[in-house]
């Protein structure tokens, strides 16, 4: 009776035991790059050797990832080796198994070394002569001495590597494995890292804006830090509206920065008059300096499409605007032509700061209780046409473009 309780005791504890085991944290596998050079190898073997070798590294499991070096390679260059190891270190492998492989008559001269770029140690240079392998040779045994020697370097213990992290406290990090870390109230913290490895650290905080950093980890104790600045809480820009007439618009974001509300103004008072436009009256010396008593007064609402912190990004924003009549500096109506509308717009931006965008947007207009007539044979006098007549009060405008740049105000 005493036999079967613990019987069933270690029953019950063997499925607590298997899920410890697997919640420990494993030690990253070693990547492996392979950097082969052919000697009097005819054009057909050079395939079956690389595709073989590589598949029986694949196999091992003492390895993460084998992956081929894409340029032309020569063994014992020391300028050929220092590249692939360059290269090794940026696409984060640890090891870098070199291969010379000679044809001799009918038979194959290896040679090769497996080099540890962390711990930074290179194996004895070993041989291998035999018979020209065919195709079963290759798939099974031919590879396996180059295979041991890469196992024994890729078991190896490495020690524990650490890099700095500074930033506000408070502030989540993530990129450096499965759960995001916590900078601590000192601004400044130690976080666990493999060498070499490539990252991608993003960094966000409440009320600031988020930071993306591309990193490559090749050596122990680096330090990153991270300058975040807070949401913009206003944002001034400057644009050409149609390319042609220059305009404003105020900006003011939310803490988080995802949606945003405006307000601006585009004029038709002055701007640069097109060269079709300017011929178009049969004047002798056109002026390039032109315009049109009108401008928009409008304000509206928008959202971003993508994260904030990318370099690149798009938005989406919608404007009601009113068209005002300035036929004298004193005096200013709503035009009774086309009084208002609105101008819904998408856009990209690229940010090469936190605190200045270049921008360009693509919109439409629709004008509201319009003279549809009126608007309709202004176009016909355009080349090209950019707008149509829906009906009598509605007129609809499919060339509304803007390009610009944005400050950041403090």
């Amino acid at each position: 009776m005493k036999v079967r309780r613990l019987f069933f005791a270690f029953l019950l504890f063997v499925p607590f035991f298997v899920a410890a085991q697997e919640s420990l944290p494993k030690p990253a596998s070693a990547r492996l790059l392979i950097a082969l050079s052919f000697t009097d190898i005819p054009e057909e073997k050079k395939t079956d050797y690389l595709s073989s070798v590589v598949t029986a590294l694949a196999r091992l499991e003492t390895l993460g990832g084998v992956r081929l070096y894409p340029d032309a390679f020569s063994y014992g260059l020391p300028e050929s080796e220092r590249l692939a190891q360059d290269y090794a270190v940026r696409s984060g492998c640890r090891l870098v198994l070199s291969i010379g492989c000679t044809q001799k008559g009918k038979s194959l001269l290896l040679r090769w070394k497996v080099r540890d770029i962390v711990l930074k140690t290179v194996n004895p240079e070993k041989f291998q002569e035999s018979a020209i392998p065919d195709a079963g040779a290759l798939a099974e045994y031919f590879w396996l001495d180059v295979a041991g020697s890469v196992e024994k370097t890729a078991v190896l213990e490495l020690p524990q590597e650490f890099m700095t992290i500074e930033g506000p406290p408070g502030a989540s990090v993530s990129g450096l494995g499965k759960e995001n870390l916590v900078i601590p109230e000192e601004g400044s913290m130690q976080a666990p890292v493999n060498i070499p490895q490539s990252a991608v650290l993003r960094i966000t905080n409440k009320g600031f804006m988020p930071q993306e950093r591309k990193i490559l980890i090749d050596r122990p104790g680096m330090t990153e830090i991270f300058d975040l600045k807070p949401f913009p809480a206003w944002v001034l820009e400057a644009n050409l509206y149609n390319l042609q007439f220059p305009g404003f618009r105020l900006q003011w974001r939310p803490t988080r920065g995802f949606w945003f509300v405006q307000a601006g103004i585009d004029q038709y008072l002055v701007g640069i008059t097109l060269m079709e436009q300017r011929y178009d009256f049969g004047e002798e010396n056109p002026k390039i300096i032109g315009g049109t008593p009108l401008f928009h007064l409008f304000a509206g609402a928008g959202m971003d499409i993508s994260p904030v912190e990318k370099p690149f990004g798009f938005y989406a924003d919608a404007d009601i605007f009113l068209r005002m009549f300035l036929p004298s500096w004193r005096s200013m109506s709503v035009d009774p032509v086309a009084p208002m509308g609105i101008r819904p717009a998408i856009g990209a931006e690229y940010r090469p700061t936190q605190d200045f965008t270049v921008f360009a947007e693509y919109g439409v207009m629709l004008y509201f209780f319009a003279d549809s007539q009126l608007l309709d044979s202004i176009q016909n006098l355009q080349k090209p046409r950019f707008g149509i007549a829906l009906n009598p009060k509605l007129f609809f405008e499919w060339m509304s473009v803007k390009a610009g740049v944005r400050w950041r105000l403090p």
